[in-house]
């Protein structure tokens, strides 16, 4: 019974970067990077390097397993096997001979009586490169003088063509300064009269357009807005402002036909709260507002400032009919303190 340990061992290398000889010592794997050799103009792609240390001589367990489980054996007979496989390679290299292992390199002992390895094998470790070969590469010689022969067709041009382009610049700048004295010199002494042209179709347009614009246009919003006023007749209630003078419209007068109509000035309505609670919490406004429907009351809430809400019992647009009914609430004890709020 005998089995190629040369094959599995190789196996492993590829996958692992450890493979133990039990009782002999280790294969170890390192990454090698691509390398240049100028001399020989080759390109080696990445690779991995292998070396042996006697020192690791522990049984992992992983050379055992991976043979037994491909060909079948059971591991005591496989450990039997890989070491007679082992004895043959210290007895061999023990005489001074070399022992190889196939696609992979070979051992012998070196002066010191000690085991070394020398990777000697064409096939790429690296299962990233796996396949790769060298590559040949050739240098590109720069051609001598070159770079001066381009230099020279930029910088060194035709002197005819030089002043030709000069010519073609100063004709240029002259014509510019030619044309911008042909506009200004006429504008500047007064040759060039803008107003000399009749322009009435266009702003007879633009008068029309204006006046019907300003025609349809709303009125002063400042005449709209009426100060705010508050009416009380208790001692407790809020002062009463008067109210704002509405303005009074301007009669009209004769104008002429381009002059703008007068504007039509509008006296804003009023209207007057019968305020009969004021909350920072809208819910108690709310609730507020609830009962005086309930009692039959037109009721409302209104914001007042400071984010307060503000329950209106009635709204009347006459200031007597308020104060009238402002006198029939505060009768009712719960609502003494109302009072009138004029918007």
């Amino acid at each position: 019974m005998k089995i190629n340990l040369d094959k599995y061992i190789r196996e492993l290398l590829l996958q692992h970067d450890c493979v133990i000889l039990p009782g002999m010592g280790g294969f170890v794997a390192n990454y090698k990077p691509a390398t240049f050799d100028a001399s020989q103009k080759t390109a080696l792609p990445p690779s991995r390097q292998i070396l042996f240390n006697p020192h690791l001589v522990h049984n992992d367990g992983l050379l055992y397993a991976h043979i037994s489980r491909e060909t079948g054996y059971g591991y005591k007979e496989v450990q039997a096997m890989a070491e007679v496989y082992f004895k043959t390679i210290l007895y061999e290299i023990g005489k001074g001979l070399k022992f190889t292992i196939d696609d992979l390199g070979y051992f012998f002992i070196n002066k010191a009586r000690k085991i070394e390895f020398v990777q000697e094998t064409t096939d790429n470790l690296l299962l990233a490169s796996y396949g790769l070969s060298y590559l040949n590469y050739n240098e590109f010689d720069r051609l001598p003088g070159r770079s001066a022969k381009i230099y020279q067709a930029v910088d060194d041009t035709n002197p005819v063509v030089r002043q030709r382009r000069i010519r073609r610049w100063i004709y240029t700048g002259a014509a510019a300064c030619l044309l911008a004295g042909m506009i200004f010199i006429p504008v500047k002494l007064g040759y060039l009269n803008l107003s000399s042209f009749d322009l009435g179709p266009v702003d007879s347009f633009r008068k029309e357009q204006t006046v019907q614009e300003q025609v349809v246009s709303a009125p002063d919003i400042n005449t709209q807005l009426a100060e705010s006023e508050t009416v009380s007749t208790g001692p407790e209630a809020e002062s009463v402002k008067p109210e704002a003078e509405p303005a009074a419209t301007e009669a009209p007068t004769a104008r002429s036909e381009d002059e703008i109509p007068a504007r039509t000035y509008f006296t804003p309505q009023r209207s007057y709260h019968i305020i009969v609670g004021s909350f920072k919490d809208f819910e108690n406004a709310r609730h507020l507002k609830q009962i005086m429907a309930d009692e039959g009351y037109d009721a409302e809430i209104l914001t007042g400032e400071n984010s307060f809400f503000r329950v209106s019992a009635e709204q009347y647009s006459i200031k007597e009919d308020a104060i009238t009914a402002l006198s029939a609430i505060r009768d009712q004890q719960a609502y003494s303190k109302a009072w009138i709020l004029t918007q």
